[in-house]
């Protein structure tokens, strides 16, 4: 469910790079429904900060799957300067009774990871290639470029859940339209897997399926949306996130609010 993760993470959170007018602002917070078959299997959340003083963008993520899915839980948060380049990350994965865990620490081209399995620690060093980056930060290094139909990105990033750097592309396929908004259709490739986003004009990921295993982590209007019939470890996310994520920071959180306006009239 790792690659999933990355699907939804990869192109979600592209607005507001320009001047904040607080240090720190959130520039995402969204619930995922994940779906296998069209039938549920988890749900994550996502939430995108920046840190004007520092200049420092913030991930983190929450992935949780019932055994269909592979009864997986998973968490990550990383950390990287205004120029992408990667500072620091952490990454946890609990699947039935075993635990792993990474934490990537960078100077330079220099990656040192700390890996744990609940019986063993060992420490890893590499050099990575210039201008590798963790691959959830894969959508700031797009819109710095410029995103626009026909475009393709190749980059090498590292994957967070094994920390090992894989080269991917991303193609700006088409427009279409998505949950009612006009969004772009891109075609991924990274870690031997392919799967498709579709963005709003925002920079917001409403959905992202794999036609591989036919999985696919769509956004929802509510937590509640997301999270139905599933468990959601309050105090797991308040230790994460340093509070449970609101999922009101995004497009469709927003569209939700003016149908209810306009249909109060």
């Amino acid at each position: 469910m790792t690659v999933l993760k990355r699907y939804a993470l990869l192109f979600f959170g592209l607005v507001l790079l320009s001047p904040l007018a607080f240090a720190e602002q959130t520039l995402f917070d969204g619930y995922y429904r994940l779906t296998l078959s069209g039938k549920p299997i988890g749900y994550m959340i996502s939430v995108v900060k920046y840190d004007d003083k520092k200049k420092t963008f913030e991930t983190l993520s929450f992935l949780k799957t019932n055994k269909l899915g592979g009864d997986v839980q998973e968490s990550t948060h990383g950390f990287s300067n205004n120029k992408f380049e990667p500072i620091k990350y952490s990454y946890t994965s609990k699947s039935g009774d075993k635990i792993s865990t990474i934490d990537g620490s960078f100077k330079g081209e220099i990656m040192k990871l700390i890996k744990t399995d609940g019986k063993i620690k060992k420490t890893e060093t590499y050099k990575n290639p210039k201008g590798t980056f963790l691959s959830s930060f894969l959508a700031y290094l797009m819109l710095q470029q410029g995103i626009s139909v026909g475009k393709k990105f190749t980059y090498q990033a590292v994957a967070e859940e094994d920390g090992n750097n894989y080269n991917g592309e991303a193609w700006v396929k088409e427009k279409a339209d998505f949950l009612g908004q006009e969004c772009f259709r891109i075609l991924n490739k990274f870690k031997g897997s392919e799967f498709i986003s579709f963005m709003n004009q925002k920079g917001e990921v409403l959905g992202t399926t794999s036609p591989q295993n036919n999985i696919m982590a769509q956004l929802m209007k509510t937590p509640a949306e997301a999270t139905k019939d599933f468990l959601v470890p309050n105090s797991t996310l308040k230790l994460l996130f340093g509070k449970v994520p609101t999922g009101q920071i995004n497009a469709l959180y927003g569209n939700e609010n003016k149908e209810k306006k306009e249909s109060s009239h």
